[in-house]
């Protein structure tokens, strides 16, 4: 999950901080995502994916 929600971001042309900024949660919360650190809700993952 966490390359497909990187990928998207980027297809999309977001920074991580954008991201971050459309579901309301910090910056560094997607990036530990889009690294494999954490996983997220399902219902953050719904968010960030759609």
């Amino acid at each position: 999950m966490a390359e497909r929600i990187s990928t998207l971001r980027r297809a999309n042309g977001l920074s991580a901080r954008q991201l971050a900024a459309l579901v309301d949660v910090a910056p560094t919360t997607v990036t530990r995502i889009e690294s494999g650190k954490v996983s997220p809700s399902f219902d953050l993952a719904q968010e960030l994916l759609i």
